[in-house]
């Protein structure tokens, strides 16, 4: 379990996980669960989502409980 802020890096992937702090994505989110928000700039193609997402990369599936924007 991560409880502080996340960087994904270019190039690299979550593949699961919990995250309850905010992870920015600059690479892939696979899998997981994020509780808090994730601020997305990579590629999301899976994963539960529970905070917020902030988008201005690309979403191919993953479940969203919250607000996409």
């Amino acid at each position: 379990m991560f409880k502080g802020k996340v960087t994904v890096a270019p190039g690299s992937t979550i593949k699961s996980g919990t995250f309850n702090g905010e992870v920015t994505n600059n690479g892939t989110i696979t899998g997981g669960t994020f509780n808090g928000e994730v601020i997305n700039n990579g590629t999301i193609t899976g994963g539960t989502f529970n905070g917020t997402v902030n988008n201005t990369g690309t979403i191919t599936g993953g479940v969203f409980n919250n607000t996409v924007s």
